[in-house]
């Protein structure tokens, strides 16, 4: 059905509510829809198809393991009984399939359309940032993005618990890295000093001399901001004297469309004596 089928896609073609749709006319229709995510999740879907005869939702959820993921399913079924378990055979075939062409489907959906053009601009300021609460963690490369989101609610639950607030976007601090672990930290600005337990830490942050490059689109080439930076620095006669980090001044948490996403890349650094 997926090779004959009129496909359709959401205005939206990633982030929360994203989906992509198969209509094979009175074969019936396959939707994919990205959902909201669940606790530990890194992808949740949510696959439902009809035809004349039956209509199916199948829920799915991708969870860490040990650097792997983990798929578990759910899935309901109202259909004619005689076609019941000769169709949850078909599924259990048919279930991979469907998610990778519906995820190859957003992606390619994704790349084809206008890609946001980075005209980096460098500025160089001081930068004083007190009361920052943060937790640092060694993580898997693949597993980066779901530390920071869920340290980030984190930070926010635990300040808010202790009645004060959060004052600033939150920030990424860059220990190390190496090809497969990243040395990181998920950081949050208060707007007071508040009482740390466990892995949480709180410092002040006092950079003399900073390079701020902001960075607009998503973060899968957000590396080509860090080679602009260090470019400038080889050029110009500087080094880095401290962490670098990333502020998420429009990301996520906040826009669903990942073309307007806005990260500040930002160095400490000195002229080299």
């Amino acid at each position: 059905m997926l090779d004959h089928s009129i496909r359709t896609y959401s205005d939206n073609p990633c982030g929360k509510g994203a989906w992509v749709s198969w209509n094979g006319g009175d074969k019936g229709e396959v939707k994919c829809v990205l959902r909201s995510l669940e606790e530990d999740e890194l992808l949740g879907l949510e696959l439902t198809g009809f035809n004349h005869r039956s209509h199916h939702a199948i829920d799915i959820g991708l969870k860490p393991l040990n650097g792997l993921a983990t798929v578990t399913w759910k899935m309901k079924c109202e259909e004619e009984p005689l076609l019941r378990r000769p169709l949850n055979l078909v599924y259990r075939h048919q279930l991979n399939e469907f998610v990778a062409n519906a995820l190859t489907a957003l992606k390619n959906r994704t790349e084809a359309l206008p890609k946001v053009v980075n005209d980096y601009e460098i500025f160089i300021r001081s930068i004083s940032n007190k009361n920052c609460l943060f937790i640092r963690r060694m993580v898997n490369k693949g597993e980066l993005d779901y530390f920071l989101r869920s340290a980030f609610v984190d930070l926010e639950n635990y300040v808010s618990e202790k009645r004060a607030s959060v004052t600033q976007v939150p920030i990424a601090v860059f220990y190390g890295w190496s090809d497969s672990v990243v040395d990181v930290a998920a950081l949050v600005i208060t707007d007071r000093k508040i009482k740390t337990e466990g892995e949480l830490q709180m410092v002040d942050v006092n950079y003399p001399e900073a390079i701020i490059v902001t960075h607009n689109g998503g973060l899968s080439n957000v590396g080509d901001g860090h080679y602009v930076v260090e470019n400038y620095m080889r050029e110009n006669g500087l080094e880095s004297v401290g962490l670098f980090y990333e502020a998420y001044k429009v990301g996520y948490y906040n826009e669903t469309d990942s073309n307007k996403w806005q990260t500040d890349l930002v160095y400490p650094v000195k002229g080299k004596e």
